[in-house]
Parts: C-alpha cells; structure tokens; sequence
C-alpha cells in the first residue's frame, strides 16, 4: 500500500513587498482556500511577526526565506533557525 502524500505549496517574495501590500497578499490567499495542498509563505524577516499574527487560526504556515548556517554567535545581521522556531515559523 502506497502512502498519500499531501503536496506542499510555499511562495515566498524575496526582496519584494511591503506592509500593506502584503497584508493585501495574506488576505486575498486566506480568502482562496481550501486548497487540496498544504500551503506556506516564507517571507522577509522584517516581516514575519505580522505574517504570524495575520495567519493566527488559518491553515496556512509560515516560514522564513532565509536563515543563518550558524546555531548562534556573533553574526551580526543572521537569525538562526532556533530563533525561527522559537517564534512558530515552521519552514525556513
């Protein structure tokens, strides 16, 4: 018996967006679900406590774009993924 997988679909915007237009974004994606996918957006840091408070109590996750290959020092800049998971981000 072969398991079902369920697709992951994540968009993230690189070094696009800004707070209004990614509040437009957001809402116009919690508005076209369902989807018969899981579904991610992994935005810019600057970004991502907003994202977190406008997904509260949908299902879609989020994630950051990027983070450092370092668990933690001195880096000036970089964000470790302990520090994305401590703060809910499930993809990074």
């Amino acid at each position: 018996m072969t398991a079902v997988r369920t697709p992951l679909v994540v968009g993230n915007w690189k070094m696009h967006g800004s707070r209004a237009a990614n509040a437009v974004l957001l809402a116009g994606l919690k508005e076209a679900g369902p989807w018969n996918a899981d579904v991610a957006v992994c935005v810019p840091f600057p970004y991502i406590s907003e994202t977190a408070l406008a997904l509260t109590g949908v299902d879609i996750a989020f994630g950051a774009q990027d983070c450092s290959a370092h668990e933690q020092g001195a880096y000036t800049g970089e964000v470790s993924s302990a520090m994305l998971h401590d703060i809910g981000c499930r993809y990074a």
